[in-house]
């Protein structure tokens, strides 16, 4: 993994819910080349975080997962047998039921220098207990098949969310069980947000709520608005918001908001609290990027008995991966600003 770039854990659990997220709404043709040997086609959740493709070691594995030591050397040394055999799509384990289990991405190299493509890792947990990855179905309960023409009949329409609200299962069995009445549910098709509308939401939300907002509040005013986004959809118009309001924040303005990178100094320098402010985080996570060398000070200027860093805004970028938190316009972690 890249030394100057540092995936936590939450990062890495935030790609997984995106990928899961993603899996329930591309069609089975997509998803089946997903997992195609070779890969036919890519997640678009991996292009909002630039690491996905980034490989990683036993370590950085470990602890990006949750998984012991030992289940890692346990999944690879499964993976690699299975990869040789030909068998690259499941495992059985034993215990009274079988239970199809999607194998590990085995990994490169050998001994201590084995790593993991961190994209392929993030892909498996989301898909690893997931029977449809295997091409194996569960069986669906008759009477839920019975349950979902009733909802229709009552409704006259169907919806995902209303249906795992109602039945308590998952979005998975939803899937399938829609699949199995003939039905088509009315939320996806009918009220799909085009990617316009979709960025005129999100900028709405930047103005109101300030370039923090969360994509948890961006969903609120999407579904508010009677509108529905898949999750890997709202992430990367987010970061594309957040683009638009640091670029904007470089330009003069009349008002008292939006020109927080507007530079008072003859050098055109700004300092680190309204690189915060324009980018709707604290001035902690400002010093944070400076610590591990994502964001550059220009000079140092001398303050208090200390001394303060000075950047140039023109090399300012937001996150690809949806943190808050700047970078240089050159890192990895950079979004496109234009």
């Amino acid at each position: 993994m890249n030394e100057n770039q540092i995936v936590t854990r939450e990062d890495f659990a935030r790609l997984v819910l995106d990928l899961r997220a993603e899996l329930a709404e591309v069609p089975e043709a997509c998803r089946r080349q997903f997992f195609a040997v070779p890969r036919q086609a890519v997640p678009d959740s991996w292009e909002a975080y630039p690491w996905a493709k980034d490989y990683a070691g036993t370590d950085e594995v470990t602890e990006l997962t949750g998984l012991s030591r030992n289940s890692v050397r346990l999944f690879d040394s499964q993976a690699r047998v299975a990869r040789e055999k030909g068998d690259v799509t499941r495992h059985v384990l034993g215990g009274g039921t079988d239970i199809p289990r999607r194998l590990m991405p085995p990994s490169t190299g050998k001994g201590k220098n084995r790593e993991w493509m961190l994209g392929e890792l993030a892909l498996w947990m989301a898909i690893r207990d997931d029977r449809k990855a295997v091409n194996q179905p569960p069986e669906l309960d008759p009477a839920l098949i019975t349950r979902v023409r009733e909802i229709h009949a009552r409704d006259g329409e169907i919806t995902f969310q209303g249906l795992m609200a109602e039945l308590g299962v998952s979005r998975y069995v939803v899937a399938e069980l829609v699949a199995a009445t003939g039905l088509k549910s009315s939320a996806s098709s009918a009220r799909a947000v085009t990617d316009s509308r979709l960025l005129s939401v999100v900028r709405e939300a930047v103005r109101r709520h300030g370039p923090g907002v969360t994509a948890a509040v961006v969903t609120e005013m999407v579904q508010a608005a009677g509108l529905h986004a898949a999750r890997h959809r709202i992430g990367p118009t987010l970061i594309q918001a957040r683009a638009e309001h640091v670029r904007a924040a470089m330009e003069p303005s009349s008002g008292t908001h939006g020109a927080e990178l507007e530079s008072m100094r003859a050098d055109g320098l700004v300092y680190g609290s309204q690189i915060a402010a324009a980018c709707g985080c604290e001035p902690g996570a400002v010093t944070h990027a400076v610590e591990r060398r994502q964001l550059t000070p220009v000079k140092w200027e001398p303050f208090s008995g200390d001394q303060r860093p000075l950047f140039d805004p023109a090399r300012l970028a937001v996150r690809r991966d949806g943190q808050k938190g700047p970078v240089d316009a050159d890192s990895p972690l950079a979004a496109k600003m234009d």
